[in-house]
């Protein structure tokens, strides 16, 4: 039997304190969706200078401005998987692309409409726009895959819907992969199949490298051009792909969770530092303090992991298994906090290790951010995740069943209601 779920997408707003703060206080406003969050993404689409976000939903997108008030719904041709948001034509307003579960990528301008199409071999999983040669105009990068990751292709199109490059060009015959533990290097194959991907700047030049990580264990960096940079091969399957900043320099480290290790390989690919567990790591991130501490962090089931360098900090235990951790300066202390999502909620711990704040979605949480949404000198941290928060999921779920989305007076009403009962009925 399927089950009907209301889900949310909850912005919290973080004041000046944690320290004995329950977060059920701290509800900025809620947007609800129908169907499963599948993603969401920051962007200015009005122009008014402050930060909207774009959520994915069944297939549907929403736009949903500072104050929480919704500028735009478009349906798209099928369900949403991925979203992004970014400036493709340079016109300084935020556009929006999505991958779709039947191989479609659609892309809308800021004002929702929809400015070009294209389709895939298998269900877009992800995808990003980025502007990757800093010329001014954004790309849209998407892989795809079916569930078996078999079928595996991806795709780079210029802001006007022209391909730039797709799978077929990405084939490198004279380069060499050299074997991490082997050390015999082999050639790139040419069924070697994308996995895991980011677009990031590793090493300041101002142009977006790729990172990428294969069906055949392979971790390859290329630029912007395609061309191959440098690359290793594990025996083992990679478990996690991410990035850091160790030293604070700008230069960008690449943390690879392999073979029970967490590996730190610098933007040329040395290596820098292992860290060593009894099982997979899922997560980790890296960072510089102002006291000059290089904080690496890191996520193995539900235990976080800090390190300053070689000097173990702490390690916190969660209920459940970790899925994502960043890090902000939420309070504007100058002092880091550390932000982590499981699989039931999102938790603050301090440098030391202490919980600060917890927001109990009994959930996978499957994005954070932290912006500054209005520009009052506060924070919001933004999350979405796959169910209700249960203790504000249950007290809407004592409010009639709201009235289909087309009646929109109706439907603001039954929130406004709701968050009425919310804040007055709350421990």
């Amino acid at each position: 039997m399927q089950k009907s779920l209301g889900l949310i997408l909850t912005f919290i707003f973080i004041f000046a304190t944690f320290s004995q703060v329950s977060s059920e206080d701290l509800i900025k406003w809620r947007h609800h969706t129908t169907e499963e969050v599948k993603g969401a993404s920051l962007g200015d689409l009005d122009g008014d200078g402050r930060f909207d976000v774009v959520v994915a939903s069944g297939n549907y997108i929403y736009v949903i401005n500072a104050f929480g008030q919704e500028l735009w719904k478009r349906k798209t041709i099928n369900f949403v998987n991925s979203v992004s948001a970014g400036d493709l034509d340079g016109d300084g307003r935020t556009d929006v692309a999505v991958g779709l579960i039947n191989n479609g990528i659609e892309v809308f301008n800021s004002d929702g409409e929809k400015i070009w199409e294209y389709w895939m071999r298998t269900p877009v999983q992800r995808i990003i726009i980025k502007d990757i040669d800093s010329d001014g105009y954004g790309e849209v990068f998407a892989i795809s895959h079916n569930k078996t990751f078999l079928d595996n292709a991806w795709v780079i199109i210029n802001h006007d819907g022209c391909v730039r490059f797709q799978s077929k060009d990405l084939f490198f015959p004279d380069f060499e992969l050299k074997g991490y533990y082997s050390g015999t290097s082999k050639k790139w194959e040419a069924d070697n199949e994308l996995r895991l991907f980011m677009a990031e700047d590793i090493n300041g030049d101002g142009y977006t490298e790729f990172i990428t990580s294969t069906r055949l264990n392979d971790v390859i960096v290329f630029d912007y051009n395609r061309n191959p940079l440098w690359g290793y091969h594990f025996d083992y399957a990679i478990t996690s792909l991410s990035i850091g900043d160790v030293e604070g320099d700008g230069f960008k480290e690449i943390l690879l969770g392999v073979n029970k290790k967490l590996i730190v390989l610098t933007k040329d690919g040395f290596n820098l530092k292992e860290y060593s567990f009894d099982g997979d790591v899922r997560a980790a991130t890296a960072f510089k303090n102002d006291l000059n501490t290089s904080f690496v962090i890191i996520g193995k089931g539900n235990t976080l992991y800090a390190y300053d360098w070689d000097k173990e900090l702490f390690n916190h235990k969660f209920d459940e298994d970790i899925n994502l951790i960043y890090f902000d300066d939420l309070d504007y202390k100058n002092e880091i906090e550390i932000i982590v999502g499981t699989n039931d909620g999102v938790y603050v711990l301090n440098p030391s290790g202490k919980r600060l704040f917890t927001y109990r979605t009994y959930s996978p949480v499957t994005d954070i951010f932290t912006i500054n949404l209005d520009y009052k000198g506060e924070k919001e941290l933004i999350i979405a995740f796959t169910d209700v928060d249960a203790i504000t999921y249950q007290e809407l779920k004592e409010i009639p069943v709201p009235v289909p989305q087309t009646d929109q007076q109706q439907r603001e009403e039954t929130i406004r209601r709701a968050n009425a009962i919310f804040n007055t009925g709350k421990a």
